[in-house]
């Protein structure tokens, strides 16, 4: 859980890596950019929370949606 920290920036591409991360909270941050592709490619991964940041108007996540669910419906394919 990552929610409500106030952090900034893109989406650390390290939390991809976290084995056997199941669900992600990066929810009411101020993150922005592009979500790593290497979250679409995580073995456990199920859900990502992301709504609440600053991505531009238009962004969109990039990968394959494979097992990814993200909850904002304006990221998703």
């Amino acid at each position: 859980h990552l929610s409500h920290n106030k952090m900034s920036g893109v989406i650390p591409f390290g939390l991809a890596h976290i084995p056997r991360l199941t669900y992600l909270y990066l929810d009411h941050n101020q993150f922005t950019g592009r979500i790593p592709d290497a979250f679409y490619k995580h073995p456990f991964l199920k859900e990502m929370y992301i709504e609440g940041n600053a991505f531009r108007p238009g962004v969109k996540p990039v990968g394959i949606h494979k097992v990814l669910e993200v909850s904002d419906p304006e990221f998703q394919f």
